[in-house]
């Protein structure tokens, strides 16, 4: 990514210290939400996405998790279907909620009960330990914007740069919840197409990772 010449570099890999069965990671294709996830031909398709993520929800209806969307169009979508559906109280930084996401962060974070934040851009910089986060939900593969020009250009000239950065913010979305070694929480991928995804990114992908990792 930088453009070092590999051989005036050295790799160093390192296992977990943290228990495999404190952070499972399960992959539970529902449909795969790539362009057009949104038409009337998949409206069956989105159904079975809600249905699943409100069962999971309510299977964690003590805890608070983290709803990964990749975009506003699926966030606003899943605050939609949601609403008053699982147990949790919702957070999001939705923009016809005018509100600012650190703000929404920090009253999630506050908050003393079991509560939702579904947001598209919080694979990062997000410490939910212990009980502010127990469950994080991928509902879509956290590709780059295409309609970023800079993010186009770098996938232009290297698709294995794009899914490389997609498996990135997966490991470090489900990362959010899973901050100790006691500590504990559950990772759900639910788009379809991590499928691929995971297959033209194993040889990259951290062999810790890959040993919590399950097909449901």
């Amino acid at each position: 990514d930088l453009g070092i010449p590999p051989e005036e570099t050295a790799f160093l890999s390192l296992d977990s210290d943290f228990p495999i069965e404190n952070r499972p990671v399960y992959y539970m294709p529902q449909m795969k939400m790539n362009y057009g996830w949104n038409n009337a031909d998949n409206a069956s398709s989105r159904r079975k996405m809600a249905e699943t993520i409100q069962l999971l929800c309510g299977a964690h209806e003590k805890d608070s998790g983290i709803i990964h969307t990749a975009n506003f169009a699926i966030a606003a979508w899943a605050v939609q279907q949601l609403k008053g559906k699982i147990p949790q109280k919702i957070f999001h930084h939705n923009p016809e909620s005018e509100l600012d996401r650190n703000e929404v962060i920090d009253a999630f974070t506050e908050y003393k009960r079991p509560a939702v934040l579904i947001s598209p851009s919080s694979t990062e910089g997000l410490d939910l330990k212990y009980d502010m986060g127990r469950f994080a939900i991928f509902a879509k593969v956290p590709y780059g914007y295409l309609g970023d020009q800079w993010i186009k250009k770098r996938m232009d000239m290297s698709n294995e740069w794009y899914r490389r950065q997609a498996m990135i913010s997966i490991i470090q979305g489900g990362g959010r919840i899973v901050r100790a070694e006691d500590d504990s929480g559950s990772v759900y991928i639910l788009d379809g197409s991590f499928a691929y995804l995971l297959q033209q990114s194993r040889g990259i992908v951290p062999q810790w990772w890959l040993d919590a990792y399950q097909t449901l």
